[in-house]
């Protein structure tokens, strides 16, 4: 617990993470934008980071000596699983004869993107929209799995640079940033081992210390 205050004792990394969730809450709230994807997203994200201990590693306090060896593993755990249940969230809500039709794209894309695809017609269209449909999906399994994190990482990136880069700005560079951060956590942070001091006798120990 002592450590724990320490590493904050700098940069106040925890209190700056909580302010964070609650300015950014408090915009989307004011101005009625729920459907705000980035915002939703930095207020999750800068929420559990309060949670956790985001200056026990790779930051200044850390370089400063007030690094921890270990911390809590089930904020890291919720925010991967946030990112993943992103990525499945948005494959599910396209299966949908617009988005799969192309429409969306055709009406989204930027007009120098149009003029270069407009070209190759409705099938161009339909092939993209079912290849992000399949390429959100598979992210939202991929990057849990060691074997395909290699092919899920690079497609993660592709697929949000070319959503700046065809769509546009707005809110999207913030949105891809805020995600492909967080994949640092998938490779890096799993749980450790721990002493566990049971009852033998106690079935309920017995089933509990099985699960």
């Amino acid at each position: 617990r002592i450590l724990a205050d320490r590493s904050d004792s700098i940069v106040f990394a925890r209190p700056a993470a909580a302010g964070l969730a609650v300015v950014a809450a408090a915009a989307m709230a004011l101005d009625l934008q729920a459907y705000s994807n980035h915002l939703a997203l930095l207020v999750a994200l800068s929420a559990l980071l309060a949670l956790g201990s985001p200056s026990a590693a790779w930051s200044l306090d850390a370089r400063l000596g007030r690094s921890r060896a270990g911390i809590p593993y089930w904020p890291v755990f919720l925010i991967k699983l946030q990112i993943a249940t992103m990525y499945g969230y948005a494959a599910v809500a396209k299966i949908n004869g617009t988005f799969l039709g192309g429409e969306v794209f055709a009406a989204r894309w930027r007009p120098r993107v149009t003029e270069l695809v407009e070209p190759l017609g409705d099938p161009f269209l339909i092939a993209a929209a079912i290849l992000t449909v399949l390429a959100e999906g598979f992210l939202a399994m991929a990057l849990w799995n060691a074997r395909l994190r290699p092919v899920a990482l690079p497609l993660g990136v592709g697929l949000h640079l070319g959503i700046v880069v065809t769509i546009g700005f707005g809110g999207l560079p913030a949105f891809g940033a805020l995600a492909l951060g967080t994949y640092v956590l998938f490779p890096v942070w799993r749980p450790g081992s721990r002493v566990v001091v049971w009852d033998e006798r106690s079935g309920f120990c017995g089933q509990f210390v099985r699960l």
